[in-house]
């Protein structure tokens, strides 16, 4: 909801009492929230414990100056304006403020107080401009991923749970004091680059025929109908009697279940084979090792990270977001060089982070039409196969594991089973 504009609360920082009163007086005529801060560790506390929408900050502080100060708030509160108060003007300070802390404007003592009634006026304009523009893409973007999320009720949920777990890992790395990931820090900006990549990591699946993305057994439902006929043809035609049509149709369930070997299953293979039921494109089905697809299918549903690339390529991302399709193309990547789409072993962190619970929540979420939900220790069990074929970061899922990110999604899954029990008539 769109604030009044008197209700803007407002940050002014100055070393220099009168200077730091003078400032407060004048905009208290406009504005009911300025709050004040007569050094940078005072405006330090307050950014970091409540929201401000406009900074005004003095360069020449102790201990911090204004730009350094400006610098930090980006970090701390990335939606707020910037604005930087000066007795003089270099280019050294001029660079500093724009490319380092991004100010909205520079205003030069003695101050124009026309000026900066202006001046505060414009910047605030802006912050709801940019607020009114973040609610678009937030919109945008869940009304894509709910689009997509429809075609496949099983997985429903799915991008909103990555992004949840793939941002409380990022926070959770963000505190790593030692080691390999100490320098690894992520802002406010850089976790919502990563909210957004993992919201549209799936995306790509949209242009995926439904009959590939919700196959359910390793023989498409026309070629198992169609088998299922000729047998029931050549019983009727007394090429065998009911008995044996019967052992046919149960081996044809048996072989079609995507959980089953098909290595270990030759002899009923070559049964089928014998009683004329099956072709060459049905054995190319019921061969499959592992899953339902086939690896033409296979290849289709790895497509959805091309997919995905090019839609993402297409949304004139702001420069606050312009890591979104880098981040999300990477999710399918392994360090060994065996994913796809290009097989690189130098994955952007995010994306790393993002593949662990990607797996996580496609394993342990809800029932698959092709397999069970697992348990998590199971689910514990297949990360850690997969970190020790050096496909999975080891650092990064200790870190996951160690700190239970993956609880986001288990007591999300509590609470709609409590709601669904509560639709129903439970107590």
């Amino acid at each position: 909801m769109r604030l009044e504009f008197s209700e803007h609360p407002i940050l002014v920082v100055d070393d220099e009492l009168p200077n730091l009163e003078l400032i407060e007086r004048f905009l208290r005529r406009k504005y009911k929230k300025v709050v004040v801060a007569h050094d940078s560790e005072q405006a330090l506390w307050y950014l970091e414990t409540q929201g401000v929408h406009l900074v005004i900050a003095d360069q020449k502080m102790p201990k911090l100056e204004g730009v350094a100060l400006l610098n930090h708030a980006r970090r701390l509160q990335p939606n707020a304006m910037r604005i930087l108060v000066t007795g003089y003007v270099d280019v050294e300070t001029l660079t500093s403020a724009i490319n380092a802390a991004a100010v909205y404007q520079v205003i030069t003592k003695p101050i124009d107080f026309k000026v900066l009634d202006i001046t505060v006026l414009r910047a605030l304009e802006a912050h709801e401009a940019a607020e009114r523009e973040h609610e678009l893409f937030d919109a945008f973007v869940y009304a894509s991923v709910s689009a997509m999320e429809q075609r496949d009720p099983t997985t429903a949920g799915h991008s909103f749970r990555v992004a949840q777990m793939t941002t409380g890992l990022a926070m959770a790395v963000d505190k790593i004091g030692e080691g390999r990931l100490a320098d690894v820090r992520f802002s406010r900006e850089d976790l919502e680059q990563i909210k957004y990549a993992s919201l549209l990591h799936d995306f790509g699946k949209i242009g995926v025929p439904e009959e590939i993305l919700l196959k359910p057994r390793k023989l498409p439902t026309a070629r198992s109908q169609h088998i299922a006929q000729k047998i029931n043809y050549g019983a009727a035609a007394g090429h065998w009697d009911g008995a044996q049509a019967e052992k046919l149709a149960g081996l044809l369930r048996t072989l079609d279940d995507p959980g089953l070997s098909a290595a270990a299953h030759t002899a009923e293979i070559a049964t089928l084979v014998e009683a004329g039921v099956v072709d060459d494109e049905d054995l190319e089905y019921l061969r499959i090792e592992s899953g339902s697809l086939s690896p033409a299918e296979r290849q289709m549903i790895e497509s959805h990270v091309q997919g995905t690339v090019r839609f993402l390529k297409q949304i004139p991302w702001p420069r606050r977001l312009a890591r979104v399709t880098e981040i999300a193309a990477g999710h399918h990547e392994k360090l060994n060089g065996r994913g796809y789409p290009l097989g690189i072993t130098d994955i952007p962190i995010e994306s790393r982070m993002m593949a662990i619970c990607d797996i996580y929540d496609a394993l342990c979420a809800s029932d698959r039409p092709y397999r069970v939900a697992a348990s998590h220790e199971r689910a514990v069990d297949i990360l850690a196969s997969m970190r020790d074929a050096g496909e999975l970061d080891p650092l990064l899922l200790e870190i996951f594991l160690e700190r239970r990110i993956f609880q986001a999604l288990h007591q999300r899954t509590r609470h709609l089973r409590h709601l669904r029990h509560m639709n129903n008539g439970g107590d």
